[in-house]
């Protein structure tokens, strides 16, 4: 499904072009657009290569909000790949991005919020306000009219709701079950029966 070749193709090319120009703000949004690419393609380790390019850019260029950006792709590389301490970059990252003041206005933001739930599913890492989190993608949703990210966010909505409700589940099934088995087994105890 896509035409992930002709996608990666064209995302060189403009990489190549932004990097010829001399206005480097163009530059770090053409490496943000790329990094949107990597994404859909699920490329984990090109993310990280342009976010790693990015947050460098961004940081000796002093673009605060961008950069924020790039350390927010930077750390959902790292945790679909694995690594699932990156989960609290990704945090302070998103953190320090809403600090910039641009984040309620920016077209990306419910998709940066999609992106911090989907890195805390894949790291099974479910904080409490993380259904928060997606409510305030989707009323930023109706309020700009941007619906890129919809899909994505009620995909993750009801994969969250569903392992907390299959959580809670399973916790109270697993009481119930160890205090039958108390039970059973004081029972047997006070009949001198075995349990087997």
């Amino acid at each position: 499904m896509g035409r992930w070749e002709e996608a990666s193709k064209k995302a060189s090319k403009a990489l190549t072009l932004a990097h010829q120009q001399s206005h480097t703000y163009s530059l770090a949004v053409t490496i943000a657009n790329v990094c949107n690419v990597h994404i859909t393609r699920g490329d984990w380790l090109a993310l990280q290569r342009q976010a790693d390019a990015g947050v460098l850019l961004c940081t000796e260029q002093g673009f605060a909000s961008i950069l924020e950006q790039f350390r927010m792709y930077r750390a959902y590389a790292m945790v679909r790949q694995g690594e699932k301490d990156a989960i609290a970059q990704r945090a302070e990252a998103l953190a320090a991005y809403r600090a910039t003041g641009t984040a309620r206005t920016a077209l990306n933001y419910p998709g940066f919020l999609s992106y911090l739930a989907d890195a805390c599913r894949a790291a099974a890492h479910l904080k409490e306000g993380l259904l928060d989190d997606i409510g305030e993608a989707f009323a930023l949703i109706e309020s700009t009219g941007e619906r890129l990210f919809q899909a994505q966010l009620y995909r993750l909505k009801g994969e969250l709701t569903l392992y907390r409700t299959r959580t809670a589940f399973e916790r109270e099934h697993s009481t119930a079950s160890g205090r039958m088995l108390s039970e059973i087994a004081r029972d047997c105890s006070s009949t001198g029966s075995k349990v087997l």
